[in-house]
Formats: structure tokens, sequence, C-alpha cells
């Protein structure tokens, strides 16, 4: 049986002082690992035996997948001001389960979540490893010195110190004790990597454990200690591995983390969230009754299953007159940008749907087509643009809640911005032979100006979908230059910079730009001039130029998305 959260404070308040209850994560090695948080109006939080059965019974065995931490309301505030990374994002607002009649909506002062925090967080991270690091290079240094007995102690601090930063770091407190056996115990749940140091099953293993936990007693209180060559080289094995399962897992919970504040939109919708519920999507098109027609042209000519709103340009040009005929008056030009999924593959071809729609109403509709089976393929082996927009673009419309239920979450690995970078430098490099090649020839103009256009405009292609892809992870199978501009324009203001805005001799060479395929197949003489094709060259290479400065700005920011970095 699971219990649900309000479920779980309704159990838990009868048993304690409680303050308020939080529902936060602690990052494994695939997975999220749920815990709340308890803060508790009295300074102490050890619970009873009696008492610590019953809240593990809640949490164990009626919700076996949580876990939980209890803290005292006085010590949580000291870690916030200390800015412990545990505490900063376990007490967000939208993590508040449980608040006592009385307390304030907010409680704890906000801490700006910013780079200089993370950027002392890595610092004091560091600071703590240098010094395990020292207590290591005196182990060694004993060990040469054949000094068995200070060199135990010196491992046994080292892995202490270890267990402590772990504990601090990923559980919020560290424990107060030297016994590496009770550190084991202490972090088994949340650190299931540290848990396991010593294996309980290995006799072997549980007797150097007692030497490691003893050697502290007796080199503090002179006692007698003995301790073998063969037991010091299992606890140098163990302190060791420790100390590395200790930096993969701080890696990976600080990256986590920083995950929060670089993506903080990355968030997985399920079925009973507000914004993907099918009933809710006529709320948007009563607001736009153009775009409800476009829905319903859509689904006269389609056989749609789902539709949403990526995108919307408004752009209202006005016009007074001042001589007879006098006059006033406005025109308003809207462009969509949708994606449109449907059972089965389109029975006309996409530029016949759109200039259909064209036609028909006052508007420009783009469209990124899928039919629901290759959503629903691509969704289940993971597709970061699906997951994306089918998380965050607007629903307008949905026969069934198939798309809505689909489990979507963010994949953020090192391999995918490898391609994307990979992606990204193929089709850079295209562009930049296309380039190359008008280069030498713009010496002496002999060779046809419409060739050189057409080359240009390839060359703009293909730095379109390496921003695409750089940006959206996306593919398109419709490679026209002006919707690979008009994709672009979404998180780019290159297109319109370069090659819009208010000059005319810009809007001219974009048209001769996005028509030169065509005069290339069929147009015998050239209507292109020498001169055209001369600005048409300056303002490519401008264009791509600047590309690479977003490309590269935007990969070195999906670096820190997708790469975990060592931090210790």
């Amino acid at each position: 049986m699971e219990l649900s959260a309000q479920q779980i404070v309704n159990k838990l308040i009868p048993l304690m002082e409680i303050r308020m209850i939080y529902r936060s994560g602690i990052q494994q090695e695939f997975y999220l690992q749920p815990v709340f948080i308890i803060l508790l109006d009295k300074d102490g939080t050890a619970l009873s035996p009696e008492l610590r059965t019953t809240v593990d019974k809640i949490f164990r065995e009626e919700n076996e997948y949580c876990l939980y931490r209890v803290f005292a309301y006085e010590y949580t505030a000291q870690q916030l001001k200390e800015e412990n990374l545990f505490f900063v994002y376990g007490l967000r607002k939208e993590n508040l389960v449980y608040r006592k009649p009385g307390i304030p909506g907010d409680p704890f002062p906000g801490i700006p979540v910013n780079e200089a925090l993370f950027s002392r967080v890595k610092d004091r991270l560091k600071q703590e490893f240098t010094k395990t690091d020292h207590f290591w290079e005196g182990a060694t240094f004993c060990l040469e010195d054949e000094d068995l007995r200070q060199a135990a102690l010196m491992f046994h601090q080292h892995m202490e110190y270890v267990f402590r930063i772990i504990e601090l770091f990923v559980m919020g407190k560290e424990m107060e004790s030297h016994s590496i056996r009770e550190h084991q115990t202490y972090v088994d749940d949340c650190v299931p990597e540290l848990g396991g140091v010593f294996f309980a099953e290995i006799e072997n293993e549980q007797k150097v454990l007692d030497l490691l936990d003893e050697v502290y007693i007796a080199v503090t209180h002179s006692n007698n200690y003995h301790i073998n060559q063969e037991q010091i080289d299992v606890i140098k094995s163990k302190a060791e591995w420790t100390a590395n399962a200790a930096r993969k897992v701080i890696n990976r919970q600080y990256h986590a983390l920083e995950l929060k504040r670089l993506a903080p939109s990355a968030m997985v919708h399920k079925e009973s969230d507000t914004q993907n519920d099918p009933n809710n999507a006529a709320k948007e098109t009563e607001k736009d009754p153009l775009l409800e027609q476009v829905i319903e042209l859509l689904k006269s000519k389609t056989d749609l299953h789902s539709l949403y709103l990526i995108g919307k340009q408004n752009k209202i040009s006005s016009r007074e007159t001042y001589v007879t005929p006098t006059g006033k008056g406005h025109e308003q030009s809207v462009a969509y940008t949708l994606l449109m999924v449907t059972h089965s593959p389109l029975p006309i071809p996409l530029f016949e749907l759109t200039d259909d729609i064209y036609n028909r109403l006052p508007c420009r509709v783009y469209i990124i087509d899928y039919t629901l089976d290759e959503v629903c393929y691509k969704v289940d082996r993971g597709s970061n643009f699906l997951d994306r927009f089918l998380t965050e673009a607007l629903l307008l419309f949905a026969e069934d809640k198939r798309l809505t239920s689909l489990n979507r979450t963010p994949d953020y690995h090192g391999k995918n911005w490898k391609r994307m970078r990979k992606v990204w430098k193929a089709r850079s490099k295209r562009a930049t032979y296309l380039l190359s090649m008008l280069v030498d020839a713009y010496q002496e103009m002999d060779e046809d100006p419409t060739v050189k256009m057409g080359i240009m405009h390839y060359a703009l292609e293909q730095v379109c979908l390496g921003l695409l892809y750089v940006f959206w992870e996306f593919k398109p199978a419709h490679n026209t230059l002006s919707f690979l501009f008009h994709l672009c324009n979404h998180f780019t203001s290159l297109p319109d910079d370069i090659f819009s805005g208010a000059s005319h001799t810009r809007h001219h060479m974009y048209h001769l730009l996005s028509n030169a395929p065509h005069q290339m197949r069929f147009k015998s003489k050239s209507g292109i001039t020498k001169k055209e094709a001369e600005k048409a060259f300056v303002l490519c290479n401008d264009f791509m130029v600047q590309a690479r400065k977003v490309a590269e700005a935007e990969l070195q920011r999906l670096k820190r998305l997708h790469c975990v970095e060592a931090v210790v």
C-alpha cells in the first residue's frame, strides 16, 4: 500500500511536535529518491526507539519508496545561513506539504540561487576533500615508515571525514560518532554506495572493521593495539573505494541540484496537471477565434489526434494618409507554429495543407507533424525534443489522454551533448565549405550569380539545421529556407536581424536566396546580378559568424546540463 503525501502527514502529526514538512529528493544513480524533511519545534531530533519504529513503519512498510529526515527548526535555519544545498533546495515553497497553523507562509528568508552560490559551495567541497587528502598522505607516510598502528588511525580519520562530508551534503546532517560502522549504517538508506563498504556477510571484513573502529580508542587512550599488514591492506583498499564512491555521489548530487537552477522548467507534467488536461484546451482558443478556425480546418483536412501551440507571432502595421483621399488603417498578420499529431500520415503534402490554410484564413501556419505511433515510439525510446514540446507547448486539442499520460522525463547525459556538438560541427563545416567555394570566385565574377546564390542558399540551410539541433534536438523533415528561418526565430533573432529589419535591400536578398533553387531548376537566364550576389554573400557570411557565436554559447550552457562536472 502506497500512501499519499497528505496521508503520511496525517499519520505523523499526532506522533511529533511538527512545525513543517517538505517533500524533496536525493538523486540516486538512476532515479530520484523521495525524502520527507520533517522540522520539529523542539531542539532535540533524536527519536525514541518506539517512536522511530512507528515512523519507520509509516515510511517503509506502507510507503517503502520514501525516506525521511528529522531536524530541529533552529538547526535548519542555521544550515540555510551556511548555504547547505540540501536545505536550500529541500525547503523551497513548492516542496511544502504541511505547515503548522499560525506559521508564516514562507518562514525562511529566500537565498539567491545563482552562479555565485554554487561557486561557493564548490569551493567549500574542494577544501573539505583537500583535508581528506592530507589524512591519506599521512597514512601513506606511516606505511612507508612501517608504523601500521598510526597508518590505521590515519585511514580511520580519512574515512570518517569522508562520511561526514557526504552526510552533511546529501543528508543534511553529519553523525556525531567516531565509529565507521555507525557511519556506514547511518548513510545506508540515503547513500547505498557507502552503506556497504564493509560487507556484513563476510566475517573477515567485519573483523577488519572492528579493528578500524578500535584504533581510534586505542591510540587516544594508549591501549594495546595490534594490526598486521594484510589487515592494513584491506583497510587501505576500503578507504580508497570510499573516497572514490563519495566523490561520485557528491558530483552526481551537485549536478542534480545545479540542473534545477539551469533548467527550472525541466519538469515532468503528469496526466492530472491542468496544462495537460484536454478539457482545458478550449480556453486558449476562446481568446483567439482565428486559432479556433485553424484547428477546425485541420480537423477537416487531417485525422487529427492532438495539437500543440509552440509559438505565435503578431505583426501589426498602421497607416495614416493626410492628402485626399485621407484615411487611417492598420493591417495585422499572424503566424502560428504548431506541433500536430495525427492518427495516420497526412493525405496531402504538408506545403499544400499550409497553403490551403493561408488561402482560406488571414494567417500563416508552420506545422511540425508526427503520427501518434511515431510520437509514442520516440518518447518511449527517449526524445528530448518531444519530451520538451509535449510538456511545455500549449495544448490546443486532444482526442484523449494518451500523450499526456506518457512518462516524459528530460534525458540529460554527456552522450547527448557530444551528439549535439558533433551535429553542429558537421553542419557548420558543410556551410563553411560551401561559402569558401565562393571566396576565390568573387575576385572574378565570371561564374553564374544564380549558381552562387544557390550555393549560399544551401549554406544557410546547413547553419539553420545545425542551430535547430543544438537548441531543440530537432531534425525537420521539411527544409525550405523560410520554414527553417521561422523555426530559428523562436530561439534567436539572427534571421530577422540579418535578413529582415527595415532594410529593403536585406528583404530583397532574402527573397533572392529563398528562390535561388527555383531559379536554378527552372530558369535558364539568370535574373540575379553580380552586385546582388556580392551583397548576399556579405549577409550570409555575417549570418554564419553570428550563428557560430550563438551555437557555441548554447553548447556551453548545455554542457553544464548534460555533463556531470567533477566538482571534487
